[in-house]
């Protein structure tokens, strides 16, 4: 534990890793933020859903919906793992970092 108060300790962000309903990496996010892009859609119909709450915000990126696929269909993490593995690597490449030199399991 560091001697040094939480409100004197440092934190250096080297990159940014976002994945959200209004865009999938930095710029797009970033532009949808300025576009004041809406997010929200009926989740019902969009899911097949038979439920009360019909209006939500989904990632839907093609190409990051299909890594999830194919990281849940391989044994790896459900959607929520997905969402959060994607967000990491986007920060590591942001950092400038060569994700595809780091072992796959990391």
């Amino acid at each position: 534990m560091s001697a040094l108060p939480n409100s004197l300790r440092r934190v250096a962000v080297t990159g940014l890793g976002v994945v959200t309903p209004i865009g999938v990496g930095r710029d797009r996010f970033w532009a949808s933020l300025v576009e004041g892009r809406s997010c929200v859609v009926d989740v019902g119909e969009r899911l097949g859903l038979q439920t009360r709450m019909t209006r939500g915000c989904l990632v839907t990126d093609a190409a990051f919906n299909e890594a999830a696929a194919a990281a849940f269909r391989d044994g790896g993490t459900g959607r929520g793992g997905s969402l959060a593995a994607e967000a990491a690597a986007e920060a590591l490449r942001d950092a400038g970092i060569d994700v595809s030199a780091l072992p796959p399991r990391r």
